[in-house]
C-alpha cells in the first residue's frame, strides 16, 4: 500500500534525474530561496524585539527613577516633620536661639524632654550668674569665727580694704 501512495496513479513518477551541473545548481538555488523566504521577515522581527527590549528597559529605568524620587521626597517630608516637632518643642520650652542646637531627638517626646532639660540648664546658669558674690571665708577652728582661708581671694579682699585700695 505504501508503494501505491508513493507513486502517482498510472504508475508514472514525477522524478526527473539530475543530468547536469546547471540543473543541480538550479534545484539548490530554488531550495535555498524557499528557505530564505521562510525567514525573510527575520530582520524586521529582530528589530522589533530589540526595540521592545529597549522600551522595557526604559520603562523599568523610569519606574526606578520615579521610585528613587518618591523615596527622596518621603525622606524630605519626614525630615521637615521632625524639624517642625523640634521647633515646636523649643518654642514651648522657651529655649533661646543661641541654645537651640542643644535640643535633639527623633520623636516629639524626645524633643520635648531635650528642650525641657536645656531650659533647666539655662535657668540654673542664669540663676548662678545672678547670685551675689560667694564668700571665701572658712571657719577653720569650728568656733564660728570668720577666719580667712589662706588660699582664697577673701584674704586679698580684706587686705585691700584695710589698705584702702579697694
Amino acid at each position: 500500500m505504501s508503494e501505491e501512495s508513493a507513486a502517482p496513479e498510472g504508475g508514472q513518477s514525477d522524478f526527473k534525474p539530475i543530468t547536469s551541473q546547471d540543473d543541480l545548481n538550479r534545484i539548490i538555488a530554488d531550495r535555498v530561496s524557499r528557505e530564505r523566504a521562510k525567514f525573510a521577515d527575520y530582520g524586521d522581527v529582530k528589530a522589533r524585539a530589540e526595540k521592545f527590549d529597549q522600551l522595557e528597559a526604559e520603562k523599568l529605568t523610569e519606574t526606578q527613577r520615579l521610585q528613587a524620587q518618591l523615596d527622596e521626597l518621603a525622606g524630605r517630608a519626614e525630615q521637615a516633620q521632625r524639624e517642625n516637632a523640634r521647633l515646636a518643642a523649643i518654642a514651648e520650652a522657651g529655649v533661646p536661639a543661641e541654645y537651640q542646637d542643644l535640643v535633639h531627638g527623633n520623636t516629639p517626646d524626645e524633643f520635648k524632654a531635650s528642650a525641657k532639660k536645656a531650659r533647666e540648664l539655662i535657668d540654673k546658669a542664669t540663676a548662678a550668674e545672678q547670685k551675689p558674690g560667694v564668700s571665701y571665708r572658712v571657719n577653720l577652728d569650728g568656733d564660728g569665727s570668720e577666719t580667712l582661708a589662706l588660699n582664697g581671694s577673701g584674704i586679698e579682699d580684706a587686705l585691700k580694704k584695710k589698705l584702702g585700695i579697694a
